[in-house]
């Protein structure tokens, strides 16, 4: 059995497909009346959102990655818990893009991922975090990127700590 569409939820509400798109944004302008129509029709149909037609819709891939250099397990699973934590609330998921931070070819490596996966944005724990040339195609591509860790905190979006501090308390 096919999936029900928003055509077939326009169709069986007696609305245009625009007017269901908006009641399925939620947006502000549509009548009381119209929107209960719609959610009626939805209900009744058992439409459900695509995820994979709301990405084309906006275009975007409604996923980002995280950007790991041979990491160890325990920290890269604590990491990647809180992460996917997020990415839930937002309805978004999280890829894993193993890198070598040694490879000569890394950033060339990165904007080949970037292309083919159209990630709608990067995460960058330390030494990917640090380094410049990396940095620098992401904003010439302009990719929103969050940093974890870095020594320079004044470039792009950073989430840091004071790790001297950390260690002490620890011991």
């Amino acid at each position: 059995m096919a999936s029900v569409t928003i055509m077939d939820v326009a169709r069986h509400a007696g609305v245009s497909k625009k007017t269901v798109s908006r009641v399925i944004n939620n947006e502000a302008n549509v009548k009381d009346e119209m929107r209960q129509k719609v959610q009626m029709a939805i209900q009744e149909l058992g439409f459900k959102r695509n995820p994979l037609g709301m990405a084309l819709a906006k275009n975007r891939s409604l996923f980002i990655a995280l950007v790991s250099d041979n990491t160890s397990p325990g920290y890269l699973m604590n990491l990647q818990k809180g992460i996917l934590q997020g990415c839930t609330e937002e309805q978004m998921g999280l890829f894993l893009y193993d890198c070598n931070y040694r490879s000569p070819t890394l950033v060339q490596e990165v904007e080949e991922y970037i292309d083919s996966t159209l990630v709608d944005g990067l995460i960058l724990r330390p030494p990917m975090c640090d380094k410049i040339e990396l940095l620098e195609m992401l904003d010439r591509k302009n990719v929103s990127y969050l940093r974890i860790g870095p020594k320079d905190l004044n470039r792009g979006e950073s989430l840091g700590f004071n790790s001297t501090k950390a260690s002490y308390d620890m011991t």
